[in-house]
């Protein structure tokens, strides 16, 4: 009897280890650098993000860019209309694949520092980036997922660089650089 009981509580707390994750939007921050005429950098950030991480350890995080906030109005506007397009392009995409035994096995305090793959769309066009990801689990039951480094996103390869090309010409900027560092800090609650 006894063992009947151990190995049901046993499989209790496997299948129940790690349920569905909504992202916290106030608990996450998603920041990026702009750099004009080779020396002026200013930090910008979205302020609505949606996300999950599945049973099945499928992350994602769906960025809104129309909640783009530069902390100057009219760039705000400029960069809904002429870099992001949002009328066409209204979100940004990442998911990541997680090993489902891995946030399973993840206890209060527990730090997992490794690289994965993950899947951005961006203007309409798809990418895979190796981005080395710190993941930890809080004695809430939540997750956070930071990353180690900046992710350096390539403007020409989501098909930006014409946008930035049309908001240098309005801000008659001698330059606006196409490389763009990316960091983020995402909560996902139980």
């Amino acid at each position: 009897m006894r063992k009947i009981i151990i190995t049901l509580v046993s499989l209790l707390i496997t299948t129940h280890a790690f349920a569905d994750l909504s992202l916290d939007n106030d608990a996450s921050h998603f920041f990026f650098l702009s750099t004009k005429n080779n020396k002026v950098t200013e930090t910008h950030h979205f302020k609505a993000l949606q996300g999950s991480i599945s049973k099945t350890g499928s992350a994602s995080l769906t960025i809104d860019l129309s909640s783009v906030e530069t902390n100057i109005p009219i760039r705000n506007e400029r960069m809904l209309k002429f870099l992001f397009n949002v009328e066409k392009y209204p979100t940004a995409a990442v998911t990541v694949n997680f090993d489902n035994a891995l946030l399973s096995e993840l206890v209060a305090g527990s730090v997992i520092n490794q690289t994965f793959d993950a899947e951005i769309t961006l203007h309409g066009v798809t990418k895979t980036l190796a981005t080395p990801l710190t993941v930890t689990k809080l004695s809430s039951g939540a997750i956070t997922v930071t990353n180690q480094t900046p992710i350096i996103i390539n403007a020409t390869e989501f098909a930006l660089d014409t946008g930035i090309e049309e908001l240098q010409k309005i801000a008659k900027l001698d330059a606006i650089a196409i490389t763009v560092p990316v960091s983020f800090q995402l909560t996902y609650l139980p």
